[in-house]
């Protein structure tokens, strides 16, 4: 099976099944030729681990075909990829192997950002690729259009995803780990290449974190029965690709010692992303309201369209992120957590 073509979406967008087309990790559906998982009734997968559990969603759908335009959001992640490489592999083999298998629930943990603090970070897959990430190209070329740099840094990404995934794939046919594994790192020079700039990333981390603001508050627990404490740090264009790992691993620079939980962080403007850990055992659920109605008289009162924040309702993430409408928030850093800081007081004392 070969890729025809590549299209880049934007998150979010809702894309019906065509023929010889398949969709992954956008789209808002589940059914034949389009695999997602960000939907309200969605399944509690990740878009690779959906391709794994539910092959006959690609094999049924493109059957008999020897090309497929593959479909994905712009600037694929580690979820992405790995169901794009997955589904291809799938349609080679005719059946889900045991390698393809442990590779989807790899890309599970990953994505439901269940990567345990315990797991030295040079040495799992997730952290390589994300580091390969950042040895593609300038963000832009002389001359060159928005959309023309995201199918470029598209196509970029699932090339080297593809050429890592393909040996984390037959290791893992072979029995080796795929969580936690120095060995699939050693002796191979684009590993070692990609384990230095993790390492380096440290760095990057240690400086973000000195010019955060951080603090510890109360978050409503996912059962519903009370409340829990959590580090929270926030950080706005943070130069650290790895930072919520890092943070989570921080024991010595969080305030009670066991890392942060709760992400607040922003890479450039209009864009946010706040998340809270799921070993936390935290949601967030109600913050979208409080942004969504903050974002809403900002949008009335300049005449922009309306839209709204993604809140995290779904059975895969349960509350716990919270992202800024497509296009952007207009609400400005010190707005967004002013609304923060009025989240956590209806749930609670603000210690710090």
């Amino acid at each position: 099976m070969q890729v025809k073509e590549w299209r880049f979406l934007d998150y979010g967008t809702l894309v019906e099944p065509a023929q010889g087309v398949l969709v992954l990790d956008v789209g808002r559906l589940l059914v034949p030729g389009v695999l997602d998982h960000h939907q309200e009734d969605g399944e509690a997968e990740c878009a690779a681990s959906l391709v794994v559990s539910h092959p006959t969603l690609v094999l049924d759908h493109l059957r008999g075909r020897e090309e497929v335009t593959l479909v994905t959001h712009k600037s694929p992640d580690f979820d992405a990829v790995a169901a794009s490489y997955l589904s291809l592999r799938l349609l080679e083999e005719g059946k889900v192997t045991l390698g393809m298998r442990k590779l989807g629930g790899y890309a599970k943990i990953v994505d439901s950002a269940s990567l345990p603090r315990t797991v030295s970070l040079v040495d799992t897959p997730y952290t390589h690729l994300y580091a390969a990430f950042q040895t593609i190209p300038p963000p832009s070329l002389p001359g060159e259009s928005r959309e023309a740099r995201a199918q470029r840094v598209g196509e970029r990404r699932m090339k080297v995803g593809f050429e890592m995934m393909s040996k984390w794939e037959k290791a893992a046919e072979t029995g080796e780990e795929l969580l936690e594994n120095p060995n699939l790192f050693r002796g191979d020079r684009d590993f070692e290449k990609s384990g230095k700039i993790v390492q380096e990333d440290y760095l990057s981390y240690s400086e973000d974190c000195r010019r955060a603001r951080k603090g510890r508050t109360l978050l409503s627990t996912i059962d519903g029965n009370g409340l829990l404490p959590v580090d929270w740090l926030m950080v706005l264009r943070p130069r650290s690709f790895l930072l919520k790992e890092w943070a989570r691993r921080d024991f010595t620079g969080s305030p009670s010692g066991n890392g942060f939980s709760l992400i607040i962080s922003s890479l450039y403007e209009g864009n946010f992303m706040i998340a809270t850990s799921p070993d936390s055992g935290t949601h967030l659920r109600g913050l979208g309201t409080l942004l969504n109605r903050r974002e809403e008289e900002r949008r009335r009162r300049e005449g922009a369209p309306l839209l709204e924040w993604y809140d995290g309702n779904s059975p895969f993430f349960r509350y716990r992120i919270v992202a800024n409408p497509k296009g952007g928030t207009l609400l400005s850093p010190e707005e967004v957590f002013q609304t923060f800081q009025e989240y956590i007081s209806s749930l609670g004392p603000i210690h710090t």
